[in-house]
């Protein structure tokens, strides 16, 4: 029981991490475009 909640918790947590460093890409890559 508590290998697939951590399984869960882990897939979670690896998919905030997904959105979090793409925002993080398009966060720079704005910035970039605005100093240019």
């Amino acid at each position: 029981m508590s290998r697939i909640f951590v399984y869960v918790t882990a897939l979670e947590y690896n998919n905030y991490l997904k959105k979090v460093m793409s925002y993080n890409i398009q966060f720079k890559y704005t910035e970039y475009a605005t100093l240019d």
